[in-house]
């Protein structure tokens, strides 16, 4: 299974100017490709445990124009306060519908616009930010949101 289809949300920017940002999830990675990455960590030398190394079990990419959107879209998940006002009726980025929440806990973030072209794995670059999900139950996991430009 590949990516689910971009759901397009219009947005209202602190630049006072109204865009779109295109948000997709990416299926749960697999059991065997989970399996697969613990092996490459292995022969790595990675540090024990080594599952602690799978940072994007579940994925999503938030699409938007410019290094500025791009910016502001990572603020949107580390803090939810300053999550775009929704346009329409349409939903909310960021969650919080309103209410302060502060952002998503965040583990890692990984700046790819910053690699050499040497560096690339996959040859893109995005802005990675891992954070972490917390269930009503109290169960956590975390999760990659990829936050790309549309160029």
């Amino acid at each position: 299974g590949g990516r689910a289809p971009a759901r397009r949300f219009t947005c209202a920017f602190r630049d006072g100017t109204v865009g779109f940002v295109d948000v997709c999830s990416a299926p749960v990675k697999t059991a065997s490709r989970m399996r697969e990455k613990l092996a490459e960590y292995a022969a790595e030398d990675a540090p024990w445990p080594l599952c602690a190394q799978i940072l994007d079990p579940v994925r999503a990419t938030v699409v938007c124009e410019g290094p500025l959107r791009i910016l502001e879209a990572a603020s949107w998940f580390l803090n939810a306060d300053s999550a775009p006002e929704p346009v329409a009726a349409e939903p909310r980025l960021g969650g919080g519908g309103g209410k302060s929440r502060g952002g998503l806990p965040i583990c890692r973030v990984k700046n790819k616009f910053a690699l050499d072209d040497s560096e690339l794995v996959g040859g893109y670059r995005d802005l990675m930010l891992c954070g972490v999900l917390e269930g009503k139950n109290g169960l956590r996991i975390i999760g990659e949101i990829q936050i790309q430009d549309k160029v």
